[in-house]
């Protein structure tokens, strides 16, 4: 008998029909550790890169300051932002192991 929500596109049953409760799909905390693991991944790679982006446009912007106090200003802002920023990235990758530790999860 076929479940009213049954999807079938060739030979690949998108919907099995679950016939008790050991076949019941589960994900469990595996899937949350991997889930996990790839959102910090990417958000700290995309975190370096975003700071070595504005580490360059601040080193760009100081070079091409030509002695105007203003631009020389903004692009001294640029990389302590950058600088604090990625500090504060780190202080939070420690911070997920050493929960992910205490809790015996795996990030890295």
């Amino acid at each position: 008998m076929m479940n009213k929500l049954s999807l079938k596109i060739g030979d690949y049953n998108l919907n099995p029909v679950l016939k008790g409760k050991s076949e019941l799909p589960s994900g469990g905390l595996s899937d949350l550790q991997n889930i996990v693991k790839w959102g910090t991944t990417v958000l700290l790679i995309t975190a370096v890169i975003l700071t070595i982006v504005f580490f360059i446009l601040g080193g760009i912007g100081w070079i091409t300051s030509g002695g105007d106090k203003e631009k020389l200003a903004s692009a001294r802002k640029k990389i302590v932002y950058a600088t604090i920023g990625f500090i504060i990235t780190l202080g939070a990758f420690f911070i997920v192991n050493i929960v992910g530790d205490f809790f015996g999860i795996e990030f890295f």
